[in-house]
């Protein structure tokens, strides 16, 4: 978390002083603390408000990001790889995962099935 902070911190800075609202010299004490204040006062008075959205964010990052990380873009790879015209490596490389074609498309399949299900799930309250 600590640096999630300071980098978004100092991304915010860089992206002040591009814009003209700090010099290039170094901050003063008082600027420097804007940064951090705009890192950490949104998602502070969000999480107060509302506690429960960050939950429903892991949530949602659980079932579309992890499905999608994990398995659509491994079995896309291996399939480009493996099924390409391209020209590969100069020295072979031994297949790792047995299976062919089908074993690829049941696995992105399987992340594709696993995240209409939650989509379907998410949204058929919003439907009625």
């Amino acid at each position: 978390m600590f640096g999630f902070v300071y980098g978004l911190s100092d991304f915010l800075k860089d992206l002040k002083q591009r814009m003209g609202s700090f010099s290039e010299e170094p901050l003063a004490k008082g600027k420097q603390l804007q940064p951090f204040l705009a890192t950490l006062v949104p998602p502070t008075a969000l999480a107060l408000l509302a506690p429960d959205i960050f939950f429903n964010a892991l949530d949602s990052a659980g079932a579309y990001g992890i499905s999608v990380l994990f398995g659509i873009i491994p079995a896309a790879m291996v399939w480009k790889f493996r099924y390409s015209k391209e020209p590969k490596f100069s020295n072979p490389v031994r297949q790792l995962v047995p299976g062919g074609k089908s074993v690829l498309a049941a696995t992105g399949g399987s992340a594709v099935a696993l995240i209409l299900s939650e989509m379907y799930q998410t949204l058929s309250p919003l439907v009625g």
